[in-house]
């Protein structure tokens, strides 16, 4: 079941330590359960309009508002965020942007906006649209060995920006509109969900085989939400 986030609500704020918030509405209580698995919801700016990717450090955390939250049950694996974030689309494609680049790290957030767990790797793909660099993709997940059934109200990234002369972000909420996608097997947007579902028999090569071909399809995920969006 494709569930898309149809009533987005950000904002941006600024908290003592300099830090940015972007606060957004998962929208109605579900179950992903049937493929494809993902909810995607598009953001409206986050403040970076005109910034250069020149090396520079930015955090900023995703917090998820009207009582909402991410289930990951027992039965959850792979669980993916993947925040995209479009380009002014005037620096040429080539295979120097091709693949997975380091770009800092990150961690799901409780309740209480602490962190769960250790931080984990941010990656960042580079996307291209009539042969010029056109969005970034920041790519996370959750550890596999987390305890789980397990609540998640939010996401914190230590953005390490890449340095791409001539690359500007771009936030343009009718044209170019940023968008945040959570991917994984059997997850829920709370509150009005089970509180755990545990694995069946017989899941165990099923949940192996997702693990292997899960980044294989994350471009193809990333395109599909935002057809869906569009």
């Amino acid at each position: 079941m494709k569930t898309l986030a149809a009533a987005v609500s950000l904002f941006v704020a600024t908290t003592a330590a300099n830090a940015t918030v972007i606060s957004a509405d998962l929208g109605p209580s579900t179950v992903v359960v049937e493929g494809p698995h993902y909810v995607a919801a598009q953001t409206t700016p986050i403040g970076l309009d005109g910034v250069p990717l020149a090396g520079q450090n930015i955090s900023f955390d995703i917090a998820f508002i009207n009582g909402h939250f991410i289930r990951a049950f027992t039965r959850t694996t792979n669980l993916f965020i993947d925040l995209r974030i479009p380009l002014n689309s005037v620096v040429p494609y080539s295979e120097d942007f091709a693949g997975q680049f380091p770009a800092g790290s990150g961690y799901f957030l409780d309740q209480n906006g602490n962190p769960i767990g250790p931080a984990s790797g941010l990656s960042l793909y580079f996307d291209a649209l009539n042969f010029f660099l056109s969005d970034i993709q920041l790519v996370s997940s959750l550890a596999p060995n987390t305890p789980r059934p397990l609540d998640i109200y939010g996401f914190h990234f230590d953005f390490a920006v890449p340095s791409v002369p001539g690359a500007e972000f771009v936030e343009d909420q009718m044209s170019f509109p940023s968008v945040v996608i959570f991917s994984g097997r059997e997850f829920g947007i709370g509150p009005d969900i089970p509180r755990d579902i545990v694995p069946e028999s017989g899941d165990t090569l099923a949940l192996l085989s997702i693990g292997v071909v899960g980044l294989l399809v994350g471009k193809q995920v990333r395109r599909a939400c935002l057809n869906a969006l569009g």
